[in-house]
């Protein structure tokens, strides 16, 4: 009917078929710019619009990846990053990576005070790690929200394998080594490749399914927060580190806020 959208999945070669007929598309210019531009000629899950209108197809957009495709879309979606609050292993100086342990009354607090600075954003969807630690911190800040956080195991602190658990001061020589190559592979952790992996994951898919001009709130860990700025921003921690201590600042603050956008994929 008129006005409607038809997704259509389909072969490589079947398509070069329709831009040679349907489209009446001058394919050989196509092949040789695709080759200059050392371009596949239809991309594994490309994506091509093309309309029918007025009894004629017309192709409107060539063969593009995903993330071509993101970059080509008008959205803005702005994301509300905010640390759980203070925890019994934070207080007692413990790793805390996979393991959980419950907010204590000053993490509790500082949920409260991260609730009342974020309750005039409009939020429209809201996720938190699969961890207890998050899940009450979001509950608090999404009070005059009447919204509930989804849990994500995308969200997950690093885990730190043999060293969960342990007091960090009593084995820093060894923590600070695999913090700073970021790899706990060794100690029967992540290394962070996989890190990477579930934040891309997340964010992508988040950005996604996000409308235009939509606000997020995802509730989550210290460490996991650097490796978000390292991402998707390219900010090292020995930056944040660097600037941190300039401003005489905590980099990870328990219910600390972060706030950065998507926008033009």
């Amino acid at each position: 009917k008129d006005g409607e959208t038809v997704l259509l999945v389909s072969h490589g070669s079947f398509f070069m078929h329709l831009m040679k007929t349907i489209f009446d598309y001058d394919q050989q210019e196509y092949i040789q710019r695709m080759r200059e531009q050392n371009r596949p000629f239809i991309p594994n899950a490309g994506i091509a619009l093309f309309v029918y209108e007025d009894g004629r197809f017309t192709l409107t957009q060539e063969p593009m990846s995903a993330d071509e495709y993101r970059r080509k879309t008008k959205k803005k979606v702005t994301f509300y990053f905010v640390r759980h609050g203070e925890t019994k292993f934070n207080r007692e100086k413990r790793m805390q990576g996979w393991c959980d342990s419950p907010l204590t009354t000053e993490g509790i607090r500082q949920a409260e005070a991260a609730r009342d600075v974020l309750k005039d954003v409009a939020f429209h969807r809201a996720y938190c790690s699969s961890t207890e630690r998050t899940r009450d911190t979001a509950a608090v800040i999404l009070e005059p929200h009447h919204l509930e956080a989804k849990a994500d195991k995308r969200l997950r602190e690093v885990f730190f394998g043999r060293y969960e658990g342990c007091h960090y001061e009593k084995h820093w020589e060894e923590l600070i080594t695999y913090y700073n190559a970021n790899d706990w592979k060794d100690a029967g952790g992540e290394n962070s490749q996989e890190i990477s992996s579930r934040i891309n994951a997340f964010f992508r898919e988040t950005a996604d399914e996000a409308s235009d001009s939509s606000n997020i709130l995802c509730v989550s860990h210290g460490d996991y927060y650097m490796n978000v700025m390292e991402v998707l921003f390219g900010i090292t921690k020995e930056e944040i580190f660097a600037g941190c201590k300039a401003d005489g600042r905590n980099p990870t603050p328990n219910a600390g806020i972060s706030v950065f956008t998507y926008e033009d994929g």
